[in-house]
């Protein structure tokens, strides 16, 4: 059915799974039926399915990669169980305002990059991997709780949004390159004990920021980490700090 635009509604009774690219491009697509019994989402099932607007996934457990990306009108998404939501899966839906993460535990490349109306993201204790942009661009996004079972805070993870509050648990180690350039929002941050190091870039272009607490446990931290985050007022090192 790829790419054909006068498609409006699915029966999907009887199936439990949604190939590779089945429905790409049906930008007349606004209805699923029958969505009980899929298990499985193909990677780029529904990209570009500009007119759909909602999805049911109380039975999916795994979504392919670039599943509903560009779905512009997708606003709701309901009964999220999957543990993994893969690279590209929701990019560019800039109608999704919400999601619920609270079984995810992996958040691949990309995932929610470019969905521009998305403001409640609530990251479940459980999550252990974010993914290299996974929430780029996403301008309506004000504030963020990273739990500590992600170690890593990857680059561009966080660029390029509307954050003004970013708390970051104790066991996040690392903050990637350019994980939180040009949030411009942001007026002050402060790292947790386990964090060791920060990356360059790592909040370039941060203009609101005024205050910086650095840990007690930093080892690499590159000035250039703040580069043209010229408002910064002050530097706070814990003074158990060895290194600097």
């Amino acid at each position: 059915f790829s790419g054909s635009s006068n498609l409006v509604t699915v029966n999907l009774n009887n199936a439990v799974s949604i190939e590779d690219y089945a429905f790409e491009n049906c930008n007349s697509l606004s209805g699923l039926i029958g969505m009980s019994d899929i298990t499985t989402i193909g990677s780029y099932a529904f990209k570009g399915c500009t007119s759909l607007a909602s999805v049911d996934l109380s039975s999916v457990v795994f979504i392919g990669a670039g599943a509903f990306y560009g779905c512009s009108t997708l606003k709701n998404v309901a009964n999220v169980k999957v543990a993994s939501v893969p690279e590209q899966a929701f990019a560019n839906c800039t109608s999704l305002t919400g999601f619920d993460f609270s079984m995810v535990t992996m958040i691949g490349d990309s995932a929610f990059s470019g969905c521009t109306a998305l403001f409640s993201v609530v990251l479940g204790d459980g999550l252990v991997s974010l993914g290299t942009g996974s929430f780029r661009y996403c301008s309506a996004l004000k504030s963020i709780s990273i739990p500590g079972g992600v170690k890593q805070i990857p680059s561009f993870a966080f660029s390029s949004t509307g954050l003004t509050e970013v708390e970051i648990n104790e066991g996040v180690e690392s903050i990637g390159s350019w994980a939180f350039s040009g949030v411009f929002g942001l007026t002050s941050i402060e790292f947790p004990s386990t964090v060791k190091s920060i990356a360059s870039g790592a909040f370039e272009r941060c203009l609101g920021l005024e205050r910086v607490v650095l840990p007690a446990g930093l080892e690499q931290f590159d000035w250039q980490a703040f580069d043209r985050a010229d408002r910064i007022k002050e530097y706070v090192i814990d003074e158990r700090n060895p290194y600097y």
